[in-house]
């Protein structure tokens, strides 16, 4: 599937596509959530290995919720089970499998990248006592280490936000999906950024209440997604 170019108001619009889902069942995208935070708890909690789970079958997951947006959006009745729905189809557990495997692959590389330049910034400053030189260097490691790192949660979102829908709901095969998710975010960099801009000044307010505001700026959010997939790749 090929993606299409959006107007810049389409950032907008988004959010006001995914409040439009969310309030039809507002109590069961809020429980939801609530199941997968305790989910990725739980995983975090576990050394090393819940971590690099957690990558792994986060597409999975994230299937399953963009299948209950799409049924919401469909006038469907929205169900707890179907956020696991991506568990369930094999075929399609398969190729979601193959996109976490692909960015616990680009997870870890980066990973050992960043930590490598941010250890050795750190290294290079203990030793240098006060050689200006070998700090400005060390600096400058510091901030390509921490470059990186954001490099990774771009690589990150861009894969997520429209390589596991096309997998869940239009049977694109993995690679192919990751492409054109990166083509669509390439050719609609505008909307993009103002729907980043928007998210940043709603995650400011949805803290102010001991958080609780992201109770609904997530499952608002995910739904503002599929809005955006369907506008890009369905329009």
């Amino acid at each position: 599937m090929q993606p299409q170019p959006v107007e810049l108001g389409e950032g907008l619009n988004w959010y006001t596509c995914g409040w439009r889902l969310f309030r039809r069942y507002p109590v069961i995208w809020i429980v939801m959530f609530l199941i997968l935070a305790l989910f990725n708890l739980i995983l975090v909690l576990i050394p090393v290995v819940g971590q690099l789970a957690l990558v792994l079958v986060g597409p999975v997951f994230l299937g399953g919720l963009y299948h209950a947006a799409k049924t919401v959006d469909d006038d469907g009745r929205l169900d707890i089970k179907m956020m696991f729905k991506g568990f369930v189809d094999k075929p399609k557990t398969s190729s979601l499998l193959i996109l976490g495997a692909m960015m616990l692959a680009v997870t870890i590389v980066l990973t050992l990248i960043a930590a490598s330049l941010l250890g050795g910034s750190l290294m290079t400053g203990y030793v240098s006592g006060s050689d200006i030189a070998a700090k400005f260097s060390a600096g400058a490691s510091t901030i390509l280490g921490v470059s990186v790192l954001l490099l990774l949660e771009g690589l990150i979102i861009t894969v997520m936000v429209y390589a596991v829908p096309l997998v869940m709901l239009d049977d694109v095969a993995p690679i192919e999906a990751v492409k054109s998710s990166f083509k669509a975010c390439l050719v609609n960099i505008a909307p993009f950024l103002l729907f980043g801009v928007i998210y940043l000044v709603l995650a400011f307010l949805a803290a102010i209440p001991f958080f609780l505001g992201y109770l609904i700026l997530i499952p608002v959010t995910l739904c503002a997604a599929y809005c955006s997939y369907k506008s890009v790749f369905r329009s």
